[in-house]
């Protein structure tokens, strides 16, 4: 303790010596809520004993006491003390030993910095830097200014847009990109909010829509909780929808014309709740292009005119539905619902005419061999379950006919 007590006396009682030696800190990127060492490094000719320096930080950072620590350089024995004074932090080094730092560069402590509140970027400056040398001379420095940036989180700010973008093959048509993040206002692309702009949103009133043949909702949209999908895919010439999985519409009120005579031919919407849905008329109006629908049990109750379109008589769409659900069908084959016509899925029902037979065998081979049979049941010819249309579905349909023929 009285060595100690000796090294505090040397600051203030030992004669003041400039001198070429410097401190300095790099700048750094600092994580919400996560702290981040921070090296602050000597470069020196004389050895030191001692120092003491005051620091301030921008608005909303601190330092993690627990956090920070004497570099290797430091010799045994010495201490590091931190403590506030006002406006700025005081940071001591003594020792007990009055041994020297070891080496002539590099980190000698590190300080642990943290902020738990929102800030850009800001200036922290180390000043009245003073170092004991040996001899027991008291070094001043030149202060050291280093800038502290703030890496701000994905969700902080984040909201859900669209991007349109042109699509890469130059094709004159474009893709509509529905994400959630706070980078908006760096996009160089075009961007529409979800609101809408007199009654429509912005993409579908400008017209764009006409000019749109890929639909992609990005994975990050999963974070998002819009109230309306009205026309969002209205009127547009695609023939899918890329990660519809990530839309979570649990929040949703209104579907109305969500598809509205788009182009689009196969379509899953067996994750869709639409329970809180009040109004979803001509949600799939006019989608006459439609070769397979998968419907969620919440949409038992679809407005009246919400299908109306899909489908044709002589080729109806094929519809997936979860067990239990109630459209007041009881024969398998072709069948008319809220202005849709409908065969229900069934594996090896090839030709769509309700029924698995030999038709269904020379079907499937006449698709094998490349032509392109119509109408053609896609889901229903991958009997194999295993993603492709090849020989073995044919096999597999050669079995479900053989099957039912006792």
């Amino acid at each position: 303790m009285k060595r100690m007590f000796l090294s505090l006396l040397a600051f203030m009682a030992a004669a003041v010596t400039l001198h070429a030696d410097n401190v300095s800190v790099e700048d750094v990127e600092l994580p919400t809520g996560v702290p981040q060492a921070v090296d602050v490094c000597l470069d020196n000719t004389n050895e030191y004993i001692a120092l003491q320096m005051n620091l301030t930080l921008p608005e909303g950072v601190d330092i993690d006491k627990e956090g920070c620590s004497l570099s290797d350089r430091m010799a045994s024995g010495m201490t590091l003390s931190i403590g506030k004074k006002n406006d700025h932090y005081v940071v001591i080094v003594t020792s007990d030993n009055a041994a020297p730092f070891t080496g002539e560069s590099g980190p000698i402590l590190f300080l642990s910095l943290l902020t738990d509140i929102p800030f850009t970027t800001g200036e922290a400056t180390l000043s009245d830097i003073r170092f004991v040398t040996t001899a027991g001379e008291r070094v001043f420095m030149d202060d050291c200014t280093f800038n502290i940036t703030r890496i701000i989180p994905d969700d902080e700010g984040a909201e859900p847009y669209v991007i349109l973008t042109p699509n890469e093959e130059d094709d004159g048509y474009y893709t509509l990109t529905f994400v959630y993040d706070n980078k908006r206002d760096k996009r160089t692309e075009t961007t529409y909010g979800l609101e809408e702009v007199d009654g429509e949103p912005e993409w579908f009133g400008n017209g764009v829509c006409f000019s749109v043949n890929h639909v992609v909702f990005d994975e990050s949209f999963a974070q998002a909780r819009p109230t309306m999908t009205h026309s969002w895919i209205r009127e547009m010439p695609i023939t899918e929808v890329e990660g519809l999985e990530y839309l979570n519409t649990s929040e949703v009120t209104n579907t109305d014309a969500m598809f509205f005579y788009s182009s689009i031919e196969h379509l899953d919407l067996s994750n869709m709740d639409i329970s809180n849905v009040y109004d979803s008329e001509y949600m799939l109006y006019g989608c006459s292009a439609l070769k397979s629908l998968s419907l969620s049990s919440s949409m038992e109750n679809l407005g009246e005119s919400a299908c109306e379109g899909v489908g044709y008589p002589e080729r109806p769409c094929v519809l997936t539905v979860p067990e239990g659900f109630d459209f007041g069908v009881e024969t398998k084959g072709r069948f008319q619902w809220k202005g849709g016509w409908w065969v229900l899925k069934l594996l090896g029902d090839v030709n769509l005419d309700g029924d698995v037979t030999v038709t269904d065998v020379t079907t499937m081979v006449d698709y094998v061999l490349g032509n392109s049979p119509d109408p053609f049941g896609y889901e229903n010819a991958d009997t194999s379950m295993d993603g492709q249309l090849s020989v073995t579905d044919v096999t597999c349909i050669v079995d479900i006919v053989l099957s039912t023929s006792y």
